[in-house]
């Protein structure tokens, strides 16, 4: 398998590229650091990797996007997935006071991918086949005070990838928004970290298993809230891709046209592994046990009533759920 990363140093493309490499892949490597890219590459050899190359890219210089890609599909011979790994945390109150330092920091964590993704675009189309994987953010879901610039800049990504996705569908290429939630990295150092953080390496490993994926078309895992669980907002989104990077899925589960056709999933047990009517009780418990009494009485007028009545009363905080 011949896998390009985009963003090589990062924490999770490091962890990714290792167990890529584990697997005997051929690895084409770009970040903008030569001499880290150096010591990645040699390490990856020793791991077992059939053939490591690396090119030094500033993803910023939007210019040098077309001809750095064509050096690493000539390279590899063809890329089966690329993975877009790349990305920066600002200071949030830096960057809504000055516009210089926000268009900055939207260039790096929305435009260079976009600008990405216009070239690997055409190249897949011409292969008629693979995968383009890029690690967005849950702060993309919606604006949140902390962190609004940031996530603008991972929700346009993301709402360029559903519109790519449903392009390339019928070219057999698969896109792939990928959207940890609390990952232990340099880029949160500053951080304190809680139960709730997840490590690099585990977030690899979800991104590389080899096992297929189970109905929900989706990585589960208690940490990795990748896949923006929003029923409530966007009932289409228990549909994600036809495959999830190297791993398969029935064509006959494949719609002909994201446009024409919408698979709708019950949440409970397929994206995600608990139930929205359990946990909306326990948070009832824990806000008001006296709220709690009444649940009897609303069943009583039916299951759908009890739901009804503890959504107005309670909030899931669905970037949590496992």
């Amino acid at each position: 398998m011949k896998v390009l990363i985009i963003g090589a140093t990062s924490a999770i493309a490091k962890a990714s590229a290792r167990i890529y490499a584990e697997l005997g892949c051929s690895l084409h490597l770009i970040a903008r650091r030569d001499d880290q890219l150096a010591l990645l590459a040699s390490d990856l050899l020793v791991r077992g990797a059939s053939k490591v190359s690396h090119s030094m890219l500033d993803l910023n210089k939007f210019a040098e996007h077309e001809k750095t890609l064509d050096a690493a599909f000539t390279e590899l011979g063809g890329v089966d997935i690329a993975l877009i790994c790349h990305g920066s945390l600002p200071d949030q109150e830096k960057v809504e006071q000055n516009f210089k330092q926000a268009l900055k920091e939207i260039n790096t964590n929305g435009i260079s991918v976009i600008s990405l993704l216009t070239e690997l675009a055409p190249k897949f189309i011409e292969q008629q086949q693979g995968t383009i994987a890029v690690i967005t953010s849950v702060a993309g879901d919606r604006g949140r005070q902390p962190n609004f610039v940031y996530g603008a800049a991972k929700s346009l990504v993301s709402t360029y990838l559903q519109g790519l996705r449903g392009k390339l569908l019928a070219h057999n290429v698969n896109i792939v928004d990928i959207r940890p939630g609390l990952v232990d990295s340099p880029m949160t150092a500053q951080f304190p970290k809680g139960p709730l953080w997840s490590s690099p390496e585990r977030i690899a490993q979800k991104i590389c298993e080899k096992h297929p994926p189970r109905q929900s078309h989706r990585l589960r895992s208690r940490l990795l809230a990748s896949y923006h669980v929003r029923s409530q907002r966007d009932p289409r989104i228990c549909f994600q891709a036809a495959k999830i990077l190297n791993r398969e899925v029935p064509q006959t589960n494949v719609p002909n046209s994201l446009n024409q056709s919408t698979l709708y999933v019950d949440l409970d047990g397929t994206v995600i592994k608990t139930d929205l009517l359990y946990e909306s009780i326990l948070l009832l418990l824990k806000k008001s046990i006296f709220q709690a009494l009444l649940i009897p009485i609303w069943l009583i007028k039916g299951k759908a009533n009890l739901k009804h009545q503890l959504s107005k009363r309670v909030h899931i905080p669905v970037e949590l759920l496992p």
